[in-house]
């Protein structure tokens, strides 16, 4: 999908569940975002500067393993928001 259309900003976004160390599980995530974007990069034909990553650590709405996400922002956007949060993505 992110090959074979346009598109602004896509944010790989992962979380984890409410167990264990919330530094530890940030660091987790923020691990297993940069490895589905090192995925798509090397994958597909993206523009690389346009995929952005973020751990956001422990989250109720996880499953067990926690989750990965990837938030597709339209044509024009250069920034994004994280899932429930007011501050704009690097």
């Amino acid at each position: 999908m992110l090959q074979n259309n346009r598109f602004g900003v896509a944010v790989v976004a992962a979380h984890t569940d409410m167990k264990g160390d919330s530094q530890q599980d940030r660091l987790l995530t923020e691990a297993r975002a940069m490895v589905v974007r090192d995925y798509l990069v090397k994958n597909f034909k993206l523009e690389d500067t346009r995929i952005k990553t973020i751990g956001l650590g422990k989250s109720n709405k996880a499953k067990d393993d926690g989750s990965v996400q990837i938030l597709v922002y339209p044509a024009g956007t250069t920034t994004a928001q994280a899932p429930g949060s007011s501050s704009q993505q690097q």
